[in-house]
């Protein structure tokens, strides 16, 4: 998990890239304030992902963005996970999480772009996670150029 710089109209921003299947304690180097998940996910990881996506909703991401060929069904897991938490566990106050998605990642890095520049919250970090343990090389291309 090395940290680089994803480049928009507002300046870089600090990025990582993580891969759930390589790292058994991702979740726990997660950020705790002002940053955005970028999750990737595919067909054979449904499972997991819907075991995980408490961790990240828990950590209070501004944004979270779905993306891989799971894209819609990943937005109804965070979409539930943050209702469940809003009446379930309102040590932290109420949740305001945005959650989009997209099918290609390109179109999903676009919207970062996009966001980051009408946002009225800074955002510190994007963590992109990659489920399927095959992006994480595609996603660093695409942010380092």
């Amino acid at each position: 998990m090395d940290m680089t710089y994803f480049n928009s109209n507002m300046g870089r921003v600090k990025s990582k890239v993580v891969s759930v299947r390589e790292d058994a304690n991702w979740w726990k180097k997660l950020p705790r304030n002002n940053w955005l998940a970028f999750t990737i996910a595919e067909e054979k990881d449904e499972e997991l992902l819907a075991s995980l996506t408490h961790k990240i909703v828990s950590n209070r991401p501004e944004i979270i963005i779905s993306s891989g060929t799971l894209y819609e069904i990943s937005e109804m897991y965070f979409d539930e996970e943050i209702a469940w938490q809003n009446v379930n566990e309102k040590s932290e106050g109420e949740l305001s999480i945005m959650t989009v998605s997209f099918l290609t990642l390109s179109e999903g890095l676009q919207y970062i772009i996009d966001i980051i520049e009408v946002l009225k919250k800074p955002i510190d970090e994007i963590v992109f996670i990659d489920f399927s343990n095959k992006y994480s090389n595609k996603i660093i291309a695409a942010i380092t150029n």
